[in-house]
């Protein structure tokens, strides 16, 4: 069953926090915050709000003055997550905080099935109201399977310079024809590199898979 987990840095106005909660799923949110006193309060807020409209809130201590630390922590959460359920779709809401701890959250997004969304305030939006503005992000987590197989990113990684390889050329690479085709059928199943030929095969690189290795 799909799982929306959604990440918030607290800030000045902790009523970002709730516009998306009737237009995006959530099933649970994650609070970053600092152990300042100077947010404590909105980060009480933001919590007591959550358990008000009975949704899941788990308060995360990560600095968002701090890029690194921010990417660590919040990685590590939709690593858990992601692993206790493979469908689990994560929205990274970047409204709040300081620029170090959105750019961590968005770069994290992009490690993942993910999104990012702001809160457009009524001053700065064109209907004067206050305004959810939706990021899709191309469904990349391809990425983070591929860093597992280290070989089958090896292959990958030979169209860097070739947008079509003789199957003879990657079998030198990996070493046998048997271990080849494991990875190219990984590849292929995901959509990566396709099939040129059945006598003296080649192999040619996607529209996909080049959106993968500009990533990579």
């Amino acid at each position: 069953m799909e799982r929306h987990v959604h990440f918030y840095i607290v800030g000045s106005k902790p009523e970002t926090a709730f516009i998306a909660v009737d237009k995006i799923p959530l099933d649970k949110m994650y609070v970053l915050n600092n152990d300042s006193k100077d947010f404590s309060g909105y980060e009480d807020e933001v919590v007591s709000g959550f358990h008000g409209i009975k949704k899941q809130v788990e308060v995360v201590r990560a600095n968002p003055f701090d890029y690194y630390d921010v990417f660590q922590k919040a990685k590590a959460i939709a690593d858990r997550e992601l692993s206790e359920n493979p469908d689990v779709f994560f929205h990274m809401n970047i409204t709040m905080g300081a620029r170090p701890g959105a750019c961590a959250l968005s770069n994290v997004a992009y490690s993942f099935h993910s999104e990012l969304y702001y809160i457009q305030e009524a001053p700065y939006s064109p209907t004067k109201k206050d305004e959810l503005i939706r990021i899709g992000i191309d469904n990349l987590s391809i990425i983070y399977e591929l860093k597992k197989k280290p070989k089958t990113l090896e292959v990958l990684l030979r169209f860097i310079d070739s947008d079509c390889i003789p199957n003879s050329e990657l079998v030198e690479v990996i070493g046998s024809p048997t271990s080849l085709s494991y990875h190219t059928k990984y590849l292929c199943d995901n959509g990566l590199i396709e099939r040129d030929g059945i006598r003296n095969a080649k192999w040619r690189i996607t529209d996909l898979g080049s959106q993968v290795l500009k990533r990579l």
